[in-house]
């Protein structure tokens, strides 16, 4: 099920211009490689634990230049697009302009949480640190 998720965050995700913010302080702390350690669901009116990836399982590096490179046990699997909107929390990636809202945003936590359009508005939570 998590890979379903992935796939719709990554599908389903994105931009046609790269927006930089006018300070560039938020935007940097969004640019480097982040590796996933969980996923948890949105139930009724909690999160739910979900799942946690094994080292190098999913990593997402976002780079100065605005693309978004996935990569699974080390393996490049897709480079796409992406904005960051610090004053919003917003985040597109993609072809499809799906947007995310960054929960957090640290040196050395990042947290996503996506929306799907289908199956009924599932929400999830993905949690990353900094590699």
């Amino acid at each position: 099920m998590r890979r379903i998720f992935l796939f719709v965050l990554i599908l389903c995700a994105g931009v046609v211009s790269c927006n930089k913010d006018q300070d560039g302080a938020p935007q940097n702390l969004l640019i480097g490689q982040w590796e996933a350690v969980r996923q948890d669901t949105f139930r009724g009116e909690s999160w739910i634990f979900g799942s946690t990836y094994e080292p190098n399982e999913l990593v997402y590096e976002f780079t100065d230049a605005g693309k978004l490179i996935e990569y699974q046990y080390d393996l490049l699997i897709t480079t796409l697009p992406y904005s960051y909107d610090a004053s919003t929390q917003k985040l597109s990636t993609g072809a499809s302009a799906t947007l995310s809202k960054v929960e957090t945003l640290t040196a050395t936590e990042l947290v996503i949480i996506t929306e799907s359009s289908s199956a009924g508005a599932l929400t999830s939570k993905f949690v990353y640190k900094r590699k």
